[in-house]
């Protein structure tokens, strides 16, 4: 199965539009997050952010598993367990199946949660 796990809110290098890290092979393309620019991206609780990121599969797939984790300088944390009706269905956002090598794209839309662990101001901020 192929987990695609973006880390969309707190993403490590820089690119030319959102900092971030391929932690596999030079799957991931471009990544561009809403509201950040620069390392570290800083968001507030209950405000939406969009993740369009563009990838290539890796392996041959029929299933897609989709995550989202922060990391606030402590090491990564599941944000989507703040998030009740988080889909983690990649399939819903991709169509499936998915062969290695296939370009794939997609746009995600979150809030923060209001519940997600925040800094000492009440802020994610992220390196």
């Amino acid at each position: 199965m192929l987990k695609v796990v973006i880390i969309s809110l707190a993403i490590i290098l820089a690119s030319a539009s959102s900092p971030y890290k391929d932690c596999g092979h030079a799957e991931i393309k471009t990544l561009e997050i809403s509201k950040c620019t620069k390392s570290p991206c800083e968001f507030h609780l209950d405000e939406q952010v969009t993740t369009d990121i563009e990838f290539t599969a890796n392996q041959d797939t029929t299933k897609l598993t989709f995550g989202m984790t922060v990391d606030l300088g402590s090491g990564p944390v599941d944000i989507t367990k703040y998030m009740p009706d988080f889909d983690n269905n990649g399939c819903h956002l991709v169509k499936c199946p998915v062969k290695k090598g296939d370009p794939l794209s997609i746009v995600y839309k979150a809030v923060i949660p209001k519940l997600a662990p925040t800094d000492i101001e009440g802020n994610m901020t992220f390196l």
